[in-house]
Parts: structure tokens; sequence; C-alpha cells
């Protein structure tokens, strides 16, 4: 993304929450898309994600796709607090509750939970949001096959198989074939820790 990101997120939290922001914290940039921490002036902890105008998946969809992957129960995905155009600026926003810096990776860094139990429940949470049917007329973010085959280089194919329905049917064919059995992880145990 181009232009003043930090603007935008001034407009995107003042339009959908109603607050400004006390402090931001930047996540992720991309070309498309950034993602923000705000820390708003009442309080309230939130992420801003902005996408770029001519992103052919913008704020609306994301919000939808959120929507049905809470309604399907599967999987908790943080609320959302209001999505949009950010007024005078080409660019969308999302705004969610923020659901806290603690990551799957974090956990294993610091040994409360195995690397291959992590595997494990990362491909059970993403084969679950990824089961979700989007809703009608909201495009997919591209890439996601590609992020997932990436994905796929660092996990034992028994943890593997479980990331298959987030891929098309070749892919999945092509990539669970090539993969190694886990060797080193119960897959019950890791699973009770779901």
């Amino acid at each position: 993304m181009t232009g003043s990101t930090v603007l935008a997120v001034e407009r995107a939290c003042a339009e959908l929450t109603g607050a400004a922001p006390a402090e931001t914290v930047r996540v992720r940039p991309g070309p498309k898309t950034a993602v923000y921490r705000v820390r708003l002036a009442d309080g309230r902890p939130v992420v801003v994600k902005l996408f770029a105008a001519d992103t052919t998946h913008g704020a609306a969809d994301e919000a939808r796709l959120l929507a049905a992957v809470a309604a399907a129960g599967r999987v908790r995905v943080p609320a959302v607090i209001g999505y949009g155009p950010v007024p005078g600026l080409a660019v969308s926003a999302l705004v969610t509750a923020d659901a806290g810096t603690s990551t799957l990776g974090d956990a294993v860094r610091v040994g409360q939970m195995p690397r291959p139990a992590a595997l494990l429940r990362l491909a059970l949470l993403m084969a679950a949001f990824h089961s979700t049917k989007a809703p009608a007329g909201v495009p997919l973010a591209p890439g996601i096959g590609q992020q997932v085959s990436a994905l796929a280089a660092h996990c034992p194919k028994q943890v593997f198989v479980r990331l298959a329905p987030a891929l098309d049917s070749a892919q999945a064919r092509k990539l669970c074939s090539s993969r190694e059995p886990l060797r080193s992880a119960d897959p019950a145990s890791a699973r009770e820790r779901l």
C-alpha cells in the first residue's frame, strides 16, 4: 500500500469505532493490505486492517468471511467492530477486537507446547477455518493455496493432511503424497490439548 497509512488508521478508527487512536503499532505491511494493532483513546484494544482500493478482496469481503466462520462455530474469530471505506482515501478498513499477541510459535518457544502439537493445532484450526464456505459473491484472498503449500514444507505428513481442506484437490494430492510421516509426536495426545 502507498500513501499515508497513519492518516488512514486515524480516519478508520474515528469513522468505524467513534474513538481516536491513542497508540498505533504496525503489525504487517504489504502491497495491498496493512495491519495495525491500536489502543483507542477510550482504552479498547483493536486491530485495523487496511485494504487498497484496487484489491480484489476488501474490508467488506473480509468482514463477511469472518461472520461466516463465526456462525459456523468451528473457530473463534475476533469480533468485527466495523468495516467500510475510509473517508477521503482510496482504502477500506476492517476493525476487529484485538485477540492478543500470543501465538502458537510463542507457546513453542517458551516450552508450553511441543512443535508437533503446535503444528497439529494449526492444521486443525486452518482446516476448520477453510472448511467454511465463503458467502456468495465474496472473492477469496489471492494466494491462500500458495501460503498453505509453503507452510506444508514445515509439517509432517500426518499434520499436513489436516491442512488439505484449505487447498484445491490437485495441490492437496501432490503435497500429501510427498510428505514424510510423523515420527516424533502422538497426534491423539496433541489433539487433547486443543
